[in-house]
């Protein structure tokens, strides 16, 4: 993570072994990204004017080790800085992993060695906080990697996979983007099936509304209803909520689901 005082730039850099160079500009002042090369990069406002910064990218599978450089940098594109012996900025909690997406995981504290923890998950029982027999879904989500399979934004289901109410990213229609799904699974049969005509927009936060009553189920992206509303005979009888992932036996959060700012 970064902080600027008194710079507007830092730059981070890193070249793998292989000589792909991997670059990347983050405007630390005010919370911009800057142009990368050969990298996905990202930034979140942790608050105090922290950042955190980050920049993957593919080796070719030829190289054995990696190289993170960090440089101050006066502009976007310039990877110099004279300095004024006023400007600076402040560097904490860096952090390097493999990984399949194009965001890094929570962070993780490390000492003198490489650390472990538990995956990011989260999931509560539904009682108290659901209605199975009719209620409102609502939740804000920004989606952050472009996966090949499916994204989980939220599930509330019995754990069987048979009784689920379902929320997702997912290819539909011969699309190549993501589109929001919304199911009703009954006892292994689908009772509503509502796909979004509009792609879900990579780093864009998309307000998610989901309504259902026995004999009616309907889906909302940003207040535009996504399908014609489906007419479920029956609804699922639910234990348990999960989200960011597809279940509570193992899978990590999914990246897009770092920003979620309400679940109701």
């Amino acid at each position: 993570m970064a902080e600027a005082e008194r710079r507007l730039w830092v730059v981070a850099l890193r070249m793998l072994i292989n000589a792909t160079l991997t670059i990347a500009y983050f405007d630390i002042v005010n919370g911009a990204l800057g142009t990368a090369t050969n990298s996905t990069t990202g930034m979140e406002n942790w608050g105090g004017g922290w950042w955190r910064c980050w920049i993957t990218s593919s080796t070719n599978g030829d190289g054995t080790a990696a190289h993170l450089l960090i440089y101050a940098a006066s502009a976007n594109g310039v990877t110099s800085y004279k300095g004024t012996n006023k400007d600076m900025m402040y560097m904490w909690g860096g952090q390097m992993e493999s990984t399949v997406y194009n965001v890094p995981t929570s962070y993780i504290p490390t000492g003198a060695a490489t650390a472990t923890r538990q995956i990011d998950q989260l999931a509560y029982t539904s009682s108290g906080n659901f209605l199975p027999t009719e209620g409102t879904i609502v939740l804000k989500t920004m989606r952050e990697s472009a996966s090949a399979g499916g994204e989980y934004i939220m599930r509330i289901d019995d754990l069987s996979g048979n009784n689920v109410h379902f929320i997702g990213a997912f290819t539909a229609g011969g699309s190549a983007g993501k589109k929001l799904i919304y199911w009703i699974l009954q006892g292994g049969a689908y009772k509503a099936q509502l796909a979004s005509a509009a792609d879900i927009i990579d780093g864009a936060i998309h307000e998610v509304r989901c309504k259902f009553y026995t004999g009616y189920a309907e889906a909302l992206m940003d207040n535009v209803s996504i399908a014609v509303p489906a007419t479920p005979s029956a609804l699922p009888v639910v234990t348990t909520i999960v989200v960011g992932c597809n279940s509570v036996t193992g899978s990590p959060f999914y990246p897009h689901n770092r920003d979620r700012k309400s679940v109701v």
